[in-house]
C-alpha cells in the first residue's frame, strides 16, 4: 500500500498523534544537539598528559622497570593516587611522597616483603584511618607494619 493511500486512510485522531509524536522526536533530538554544542569541551581526565619527569614518573619507572610515556595507565594510576595523597597530607609534597613509597619499599624488601610504588600508594589511600593531617610518615609506616603482619 502507497504511504499517500496509508495516510488518508488513518483517521484524523491517529493523524494528530503521528504528527505530534514526530515533532516531539525533532524537538528533543534538535534541543539534545544544542545542548552539545552550548556546553564547552571539558578536558577529562585522560585528555591531559602527565610529566614524565616528576614523581609520578620516577614511581612508574620503578613499578614498570623502564620510563613510562605520557599516556601510560600506570602512570595515570599514580598519578592519582599522589594526588589523593597531596590533599590528606598537605605537609607533604609529591617529593616527599616518592620519598616515602621509595623507603617504604626498601623498609619491606629489607623484611623479605617485595611490594610496588602502587601497591604502596594504593595501601597508604586506601587505609581507613586515613585523614587530613600534617604528615603522611605515620600512614606509611602503619602501611609498612601491616605488610610485616600479614607476611
Amino acid at each position: 500500500m502507497p504511504v499517500v493511500e496509508w495516510w488518508r486512510n488513518l483517521s484524523r485522531g491517529d493523524r494528530v498523534r503521528l504528527i505530534l509524536a514526530a515533532a516531539v522526536v525533532i524537538a528533543l533530538g534538535a534541543g539534545y544537539a544544542i545542548q552539545k554544542h552550548r556546553e564547552p569541551h571539558v578536558p577529562g581526565r585522560d585528555d591531559r598528559l602527565i610529566s614524565t619527569t616528576g614523581a609520578a614518573a620516577r614511581l612508574t619507572a620503578i613499578q614498570l622497570g623502564h620510563h613510562p610515556g605520557p599516556a601510560n595507565a600506570m602512570l595515570r594510576r599514580i598519578d592519582s593516587l599522589l594526588e589523593l595523597l597531596e590533599g590528606d597530607c598537605p605537609a607533604d609534597t609529591r617529593g616527599d611522597l616518592e620519598r616515602l613509597t621509595i623507603r617504604t619499599i626498601h623498609a619491606l624488601a629489607r623484611d623479605g616483603i617485595s611490594v610496588e610504588p602502587n601497591g604502596v600508594l594504593g595501601g597508604v589511600v586506601g587505609s581507613t584511618n586515613m585523614g587530613a593531617t600534617a604528615d603522611c610518615a605515620v600512614f606509611f609506616h602503619r602501611y609498612a607494619e601491616r605488610q610485616r603482619a600479614g607476611a
